[in-house]
């Protein structure tokens, strides 16, 4: 999260860098990729998903220098805090905006604004999107 972090702070969130990092670190974890014995927190390992993700190793280092800065630091906690206030108590917790949808009690929608938790949810955000699943 800290090499995320560092990325989104440097760049717009729907960057491309974001992106393609994002995906480079979950192929590498949970996509077999790495194998069983990955450290995923040795700066090798960081600097090798960089580079499948397509970033310059000046790049990764830049970012691996800036995941340990305190602004990135001070991120991660406003984050975390933001997550419990919300209701946060596991992953993934997605928080999503739909600027078409009122607030409505009844559906637990705060003004366009839903909270999902669990990787079977997905079908439920994409209603809740108004979109095909």
């Amino acid at each position: 999260m800290k090499l995320l972090t560092a990325v989104s702070l440097t760049q717009d969130s729907r960057s491309e860098a974001l992106i393609s990092l994002t995906r480079s670190l979950y192929r590498g974890i949970w996509g077999g990729e790495c194998g069983p014995d990955a450290l995923i927190a040795d700066p090798n390992f960081l600097e090798n998903r960089c580079a499948a993700a397509g970033l310059s190793s000046s790049t990764a280092r830049d970012l691996l220098e800036a995941s340990t800065s305190a602004k990135v630091k001070e991120r991660l906690t406003a984050n975390t805090e933001s997550a419990v206030k919300l209701g946060a108590y596991g992953v993934p917790f997605i928080e999503v905006h739909s600027s078409e949808l009122r607030k409505d009690e009844s559906k637990n929608i705060k003004d366009g604004e839903m909270v999902f938790f669990g990787s079977d949810r997905f079908e439920q955000m994409a209603f809740f999107l108004g979109k095909q699943w």
